[in-house]
């Protein structure tokens, strides 16, 4: 069985990934602009790339687009220090039951 560390640490490289491609994203196709609505956009590629199997859930796009938004918000007003991946890899594994 996979502990919670491992999987903490599969989510926190995903969603670094997700960063990475949400910034050639903006690049490319809004062509510099800034993402309005990257909660949309990582939620989907997120979930493409399964990571309701890491998480042991199944949340949809929208569900999951919710709670990047809510996590970032915390992560603005609370815990600037870690990364974002790092914080939001923690809630969402916190939220999992793991």
């Amino acid at each position: 069985m996979v502990m919670p560390d491992s999987i903490l640490k599969q989510v926190e490289e995903l969603l670094q990934r997700s960063s990475t491609e949400h910034g050639e994203y903006e690049r490319s196709v809004l062509k510099g602009v800034y993402d309005e609505e990257w909660d949309l956009w990582y939620a989907a590629w997120l979930v493409e790339h399964h990571i309701n199997a890491m998480l042991n859930t199944n949340l949809t796009s929208a569900d999951l687009a919710t709670l990047l938004r809510d996590i970032n918000d915390q992560h603005q007003k609370t815990d600037k220090q870690q990364s974002w991946a790092h914080y939001t890899a923690r809630q969402l594994v916190d939220m999992g039951g793991l």
